[in-house]
């Protein structure tokens, strides 16, 4: 990957809109013990195409959807954990041999992305009734594109971010006496500067 002059999505495209609606989604789990158990592999197969989505978590990627749609409609992600934690990595193609459109294909990826994790968290609302801490999984974007200037990672948030009711907690905790910032905030490696805001 290559950071020099990378595209990125706004701080608007990667914040909670609140975008998601009950119609909007399908979420298909692909087991009974994976809704409320963590875990590993845990992976997301998800298809979005105006303003209607489909969202499998299991185990495996979900061929059946995967299937019904072009590689390039379709964004992946899995957990994994890394040292004391774990995180998020969301795959997104952007451009590959078969299709150059970068550009419009980033545009539709930066303005819609924020609904389809927002997807995602409401998906693994059990999961974080069970586990609060998981909360705090940080969310790794790849995108992948032939064209280095889109070529890239950027983080958007942490799970607990795209929930429907992570404001309201955030007003509890501001009530509450301030923890000290880290002087440093750790940021994952090869990512573009900018892109770790």
């Amino acid at each position: 990957m290559s950071f020099n002059n990378c595209i990125q999505c706004s701080d608007l495209n990667r914040s909670n809109q609140h975008k998601l609606s009950s119609t909007s989604f399908s979420i298909r789990y692909k087991s009974s013990s994976i809704k409320n158990h963590l875990s590993l592999p845990r992976r997301y197969t998800c298809v979005y195409h105006n303003n209607i989505g489909s969202l499998s978590i299991g185990h495996n990627y979900d061929k059946d959807l995967l299937s019904s749609v072009t590689d390039q409609s379709a964004i992946t992600g899995k957990w994994l954990k890394n040292k004391d934690h774990y995180e998020i990595h969301i795959k997104a193609l952007i451009s590959n041999k078969d299709d150059h459109h970068a550009p419009s294909r980033n545009k539709f990826l930066c303005e819609n992305l924020s609904v389809i994790l927002e997807a995602i968290a409401s998906a693994e609302s059990s999961l974080l009734k069970e586990y609060p801490y998981l909360g705090n999984t940080r969310v790794l974007v790849y995108f992948d594109s032939l064209d280095e200037e889109y070529d890239r990672a950027e983080n958007w948030h942490s799970l607990k971010y795209w929930t429907q009711d992570y404001e309201s907690q955030k007003n509890n905790k501001d009530t509450k006496t301030p923890k000290k910032k880290k002087k440093y905030p750790r940021r994952p490696p090869q990512m573009c500067p900018t892109c770790a805001k």
